[in-house]
């Protein structure tokens, strides 16, 4: 027992640990060079990397590089104008030849820095309808991409996958070239604009400008100018013509907008070509002209020509609903098929697909990775990747990972696909006749693979030899790879058992590989790490057996198997393991002795459950029949499950039907054992589940937003497709428990709450459920019931337009007013800016804004208008970016004014009035800024975060006093007129200035922070009008080194007492001493410390004259 666990673990623990092994990476984000201007010649630029973190084992690293879009070359493509008017078109068809890839290797305990060379030819530009010439252009700076993909040896490629080389223009002028930043860009119509760039590279001197305009005229020989049909202007696009406009050292990207119609037709994409012209200051360079590639990102199916294929080659099914796509599924045909229709119809893959969040992909054949066997096929995967994202509005893709399969030829290429970028590839299975493939990569050690054969190709009873021989190579290796014989048929003939077989082994890998809780991102770099496979947690089959039951054929989890691993197919789970077996063994009893020349069915006869690899609930009823077609009446017939006959049934001719209640869960493969009087054979075969579903995914993007007093209106996104229902659950802010208020029905996305309580702010969450359990709750979200909810509908921000609240309507006189975070609820197409004309009357404002584009909410007024605080009235802020009542005045009612905010800011720029005297009460953690003129006589109160006094001319808080608790901030450049009360800390100045106030009493328990800067810039310093009361401790922070000398901190025109004013937090290196000796003033004097000034002379002294000799 203990020698064969070992020989199991031989296939499954890698030599040595990856942190030992180290990271390779790039050993820098850019290459430049200059592009060689005599026709004909060459030049190398060497790429550098290295290898840190780690020296043991050899180890190797694959790289590549290559040109977007699906070019050969980083060529370019230029229009000019002759003298009389006519127009040239010229390809650059020579530059920059970019299929160099490789593998670079290093020896155990190795690290030095590995280098490959990447050839540059000069320019040579083929005018479209002529031979090519030999006439170097201005061109500007072209881009090629270089990736390092396909580690080995236990290597983890770092931070620095990628990196581009800069290929610089020698003829450019100072003032540099301006181009298209790449030949090809995309619009949708769901996405409703194509933002497309222009680039200022090589120089950035003087001021510069290029006219442009879009289309429906496509220049000849143009790249990415496929044969689809092209767009209609005005119909399809809005014509668009400009001018862009770079300043004098100005070299930053500039973009324009082409708006796209989104019609009611389905149709497929369309060209348009975008053109710059008329170029001022600088010569028009690599892009003069571009395509634009208009699709239908509205649908569910797109065809796609991605990469510069000449048609559509590629069919995508994009689910909707899916807020962010996971990955790809990619369908690949056989040797002259196509499998686009397979993303019309293929309900079962859709449904999988569906469930993980991810693309499905028919292709025809060889569109692909035709050509991307190893590392020179990683620039076509990322490629086809990033357009087909781009196609469908779905950029995330570019970052995504894939699934693949495919029969015959296709099945190789899959094979093929997974070795151009294996970190990428989440596995694949095919379906494949006489192929083989060179040994793969050692780490492919992480792809787990399906090879299913045909047994008919070969007439033999292990299947196809070559396929066979091929999987036993690579389980040689260390791959987690299974061998699976589709009995009695050809390859090609057999896209049922096989192909459905595929599916259910692929959606095992997928929980096994792809972790729960990862997306990929829309930038560059943000992909899914996938899951490491460990072949000693799966299953392992013998592929071998030939005509056995379903119960003897081994399978057995690794740790337990007591055969040879390495001839053995591995199997990512149980439930894997048990299709395995049900599949090879159905097929291997149905032909026994090689084809016997009579046979006693008619046909084979088939098996069916209501929808083939359905998955039912518990306790489950399912239905089966048995059609046969034979010739005379059947006996009898019995139905296998593992060892156990669940069913033995005597028959009529034609068929036979029984029905399976109170199933336990698990992976069923039903086999039917008949006699037709002479003979019993085994025959048909079909897969189902009965399992506890999973629990359902969490809903998201929750908004919430009150229609009227204690009328709150709830929306999310649901995410699962097996939910029983939706729960929402509700709390006070103030209070901890929730509580469930709705049990909604499967698929709901919206409730309105009609009770929720009037007199603060209530959270709200959701959640799915079913019978295995609930979903997690989304994200909070808050919203004050008493409250009109602002839902800038209209453009006009205006506050008495109904269209601008939610329900259309509009506040009542002394309502609560909120403004939620951008979402379902609110679009804010106003901006977050509201504008007012009269005075409003509210008992509060909630601000909600975290993910509002502007980053705040701006309440201005024409005509002196206020906001008008009733009783209680109150300002909330959870959270988020700063928020601005500007420009209109705010009027404080009975009860005074309550401003909770707990992040960010708040700023009242207005004057501050009150109708009794009340004033204004500041917690939370967030900033509240006074900026305007307090005519308030209720005094202020800051009990938590930060009070900002900002107007230095009249006091923001009014005459009344200023209280400041222990956890609380008093800051600012402004005026004061009452007096302060510190227990927590004040600190004057915004950066460094003064803060004046009338009185000044600072408790034991004050913290008062000063900034001294440069002598001539400004310190920190507190003016105080009337008397002074100190304690506590003085901060110092200095913000120069030169900041040395005596500086005054505090400064009185009354009485000054000083309780135990002490020194706490002191510059380091500074002697700092506190003057206390003044009647009106406290000082502050920082010198070196006298240890510094002895060190300082004697580097002084050592240090070389540098002073000019007399003659």
């Amino acid at each position: 027992m203990a020698r064969l666990a070992c020989v199991a673990l031989a296939f499954c623990a890698p030599a040595v640990a990856a942190e030992e092994c180290g990271t390779v990476e790039f050993s820098s984000p850019a290459y430049q060079c200059m592009e060689p201007t005599a026709v004909g010649t060459t030049t190398n630029v060497t790429i550098t990397v290295n290898r840190a973190n780690g020296s043991s084992g050899a180890v190797s690293v694959a790289y590549c590089c290559w040109t977007a879009d699906g070019l050969d070359t980083a060529e370019g493509y230029q229009s000019a104008s002759s003298p009389s008017g006519t127009v040239y078109y010229y390809r650059d068809v020579q530059s920059a030849r970019v299929h160099a890839s490789g593998r670079l290797q290093w020896s155990d305990g190795e690290t030095a820095p590995k280098t490959f060379n990447v050839p540059l030819t000069a320019d040579a530009w083929r005018l479209y309808t002529n031979a090519t010439i030999a006439m170097p252009r201005i061109e500007g700076t072209k881009t090629v991409s270089i990736a390092l993909a396909n580690p080995g040896g236990g290597v983890m490629v770092g931070a620095q996958s990628s990196a581009r080389i800069e290929i610089l223009d020698a003829q450019a002028p100072p003032s540099g070239v301006l181009h298209f930043s790449r030949p090809r860009f995309f619009g949708g119509e769901k996405t409703g604009n194509a933002v497309v760039t222009v680039k200022r590279t090589c120089g950035s001197a003087g001021i510069v400008s290029a006219r442009y305009t879009v289309n429906n005229f496509i220049p000849p020989n143009m790249p990415g100018a496929t044969n689809l049909p092209k767009a209609a202007p005005g119909t399809d696009y809005v014509v668009v013509t400009g001018t862009l406009l770079w300043a004098d050292g100005d070299a930053g990207d500039k973009e324009f907008v082409v708006p796209v119609n989104d019609d009611s037709s389905a149709e497929g994409p369309e060209l348009a070509n975008l053109a710059l012209f008329s170029s001022s200051g600088a010569p028009l360079g690599t892009w003069t002209n571009a395509v634009l590639t208009l699709v239908d990102d509205d649908k569910d199916l797109a065809d796609v020509a991605v990469c510069n294929m000449p048609s559509t080659q590629v069919r995508i099914w994009n689910p909707q609903n899916v807020p962010v796509l996971r990955g790809m599924f990619v369908y690949m045909a056989g040797s002259g098929g196509d499998s686009r229709w397979m993303a019309n119809w293929k309900s079962d893959w859709k449904a999988i697909c569906k469930e993980w969040g991810f693309a499905f992909m028919g292709t025809m054949v060889g569109t692909f990775v035709q050509s991307s066997s190893g590392p020179a096929g990683i620039g076509d995967f990322l490629d086809i990747m990033r357009e087909s994202g781009e196609y469908i509005g779905r950029p995330e893709l570019a970052n995504a990972p894939v699934i693949f399969t495919g029969y015959s030829l296709g099945g190789l290429y899959s094979a093929y696909s997974s070795m151009a970028l294996p970190e990428r590839t989440v596995g694949w299975a095919g379906y494949m006749g006489g192929w083989s493939l060179s040994p793969p990569y050692d780490c492919l050690k992480n792809v787990p693979c399906l090879f299913i054969a045909g047994q008919k190709d070969n007439n033999s009873i292990v299947g196809a030899p070559l396929l066979r021989n091929m999987f036993l190579t690579w389980r040689t290796n260390g791959c987690p790879a299974a061998y699976a014989v589709s009995w009695g048929v050809a390859h090609k003939d057999d896209e049922g058992q096989s192909y459905e077989t595929a599916l259910l082994y692929l959606n095992e890998v997928l929980k096994y590989r792809y972790p729960t809780n990862q997306f990929p991102g829309a930038e560059p770099g943000q992909t899914v790490r996938l899951n490491p496979v460990d072949m000693s947690n799966g299953w392992f089959g013998i592929t071998t057996v030939y005509n056995a039951p379903v119960w003897d054929l081994k399978i057995a989890p690794a740790t337990n198997f007591l055969a040879d691993p390495a001839t053995a197919s591995w199997m990512p789970s149980e439930a894997a393991a048990r299709y395995y077996r049900a599949f090879t063994t159905v097929y291997s009893s149905y032909y026994p002795n090689n084809f016997p020349a009579v046979k006693p069915f008619q046909s084979p006869p088939s098996i069916t459950p209501p929808a083939a690899f359905a998955i039912y609930t518990q306790p489950a009823t399912v239905d089966i029949t048995m059609d046969y077609r034979v010739f005379a009446a059947i006996p009898w017939a019995n139905f296998y499950f593992e060892a156990a006959q669940i069913a033995s049934l005597t028959v009529s001719p034609w068929a036979v039907s029984l029905s399976l209640s109170n199933m336990p869960g698990g992976p069923y493969g039903i086999t039917c054992e008949v006699n037709d009087g002479l003979t019993t054979r085994k025959h048909g075969l079909q897969l189902f589940t009965v399992q506890t579903p999973d629990p359902p995914r969490s809903p998201s993007r929750l908004s919430a937003g009150s229609i009227s007093n204690g009328v709150v209106l709830l929306s999310w996104q649901d995410n699962a497709n097996n939910e029983t229902g939706m729960k929402v659950a509700r709390r006070a802010l103030d209070e901890g428990a929730w509580t469930n208020v709705a049990a909604l029905a499967a698929g709901a996305t919206s409730w309105t709450d009609m009770d929720a309580a009037q007199d603060g702010v209530h959270a709200y969450r959701v959640c799915a459920f079913n019978d295995a359990g609930d979903s997690g709750w989304c994200d909070e979200r808050l919203v004050a019931a008493a409250a009109n909810t602002w839902s800038g509908n209209a453009g006009n921000a205006s506050w008495d337009t109904a269209a601008n609240w939610l329900g259309a309507a509009l506040p009542d006189a002394g309502a609560a007013v909120v403004f939620p975070e951008k979402g379902a609820l609110a679009p804010y197409s106003s901006g977050g800016h509201v504008m007012i004309g009269e005075d409003i009357e509210v008992t509060g404002i909630t601000f909600m804004n975290r993910r509002m584009p502007t980053g705040d909410i701006t309440i201005s007024s024409t005509g002196g208008a206020s906001v008008v605080f009733g009783p209680g009235g109150r300002i909330d802020k959870p959270s988020g970016d700063a928020n601005e009542v500007n420009a209109c005045g705010v009027r404080i009612g009975v009860g005074g004014l309550r401003c909770s905010i707990a992040g960010g800011s708040v700023a009242f720029n207005g004057a501050i009035t009150e109708t009794a005297p009340a004033g204004i009460v500041k917690d939370g953690a967030g900033i509240l800024a006074l900026g305007g003129i307090g005519a308030y006589q209720g005094g202020t109160i800051v009990s938590n975060g930060v009070l900002m006094v900002n107007n230095a001319m009249e006091s923001a808080c009014g005459p009344g006093p200023v209280a400041i608790a222990v956890k609380g901030i008093l800051g600012g450049s402004g005026y004061v007129a009452g007096i302060v009360s510190n227990e927590g800390v004040i600190a004057p100045g915004t950066s460094t200035g003064t803060l004046r106030v009338a009185a000044l009493v600072l408790a034991p328990s004050s913290r008062a922070n000063f900034e001294i800067g440069e002598p001539e810039k400004g310190w920190d310093r507190i003016v105080v009008d009337g008397d002074m009361t100190l304690d506590g401790t003085v901060n110092i922070t200095n913000l120069s080194d030169e900041a040395l000398g005596t500086y005054t901190l505090f400064s009185c025109g009354g009485a000054l007492v000083n309780n135990g004013l002490a020194l706490g937090a002191v510059p380091p290196a500074l002697y700092v001493e506190l003057l206390t000796n003044q009647i009106d003033s406290i000082q502050v004097k920082l010198t070196p410390e006298p240890g510094c000034v002895a060190l300082a002379a004697g580097l002084l002294a050592l240090a070389p004259r540098r002073g000019r000799q007399r003659p």
